[in-house]
């Protein structure tokens, strides 16, 4: 069962297995419980749009909960066309905190996707990502007065 996305909430999964004895041809399992946070993110993902030419930047917060202390390694992008980022640690109430600052590349209008690789040194969770949408148009034309 994949947890990812449910920390912090409920989770509610059931599943149909077939069997053989004519009286239970199918019994319904089903399995519920509430899934630790490992880490939260604000914002979860990064949304840039704008007229081109525009300086567009955004900073994500990664906060490791204390129960699953985390170091974050590196960062990167995916496929690094559109954007560049930078890591920086602070510390804030005693703990770590991670700003990944993410800066729109694109010169042309357009959409575009990439995602922020972020790898930590947790078995649990070795890798975070971090989803970057771009929408850059073209600046409407100035009206003549």
């Amino acid at each position: 069962m994949d947890t990812t996305g449910y920390g912090g909430r409920e989770l509610r999964k059931s599943a149909v297995v077939d069997t053989d004895d004519p009286r239970n041809p199918a019994i319904t399992l089903q399995i519920s419980g509430k899934v630790a946070r490992f880490v939260t993110i604000i914002p979860h993902s990064v949304q840039f749009s704008g007229p081109v030419g525009t300086p567009m930047s955004a900073v994500v917060r990664i906060l490791p909960e204390p129960q699953f202390p985390f170091r974050v390694l590196s960062i990167s992008p995916k496929t690094g066309d559109h954007i560049r980022c930078d890591l920086q640690q602070v510390t804030e109430s005693g703990r770590p905190v991670y700003l990944v600052t993410v800066e729109n590349l694109k010169v042309d209008k357009g959409r575009y996707h990439d995602v922020v690789l972020v790898k930590t040194d947790s078995g649990i969770r070795p890798e975070i990502k971090i989803s970057v949408f771009g929408n850059l148009y073209e600046r409407p034309p100035k009206s003549q007065s």
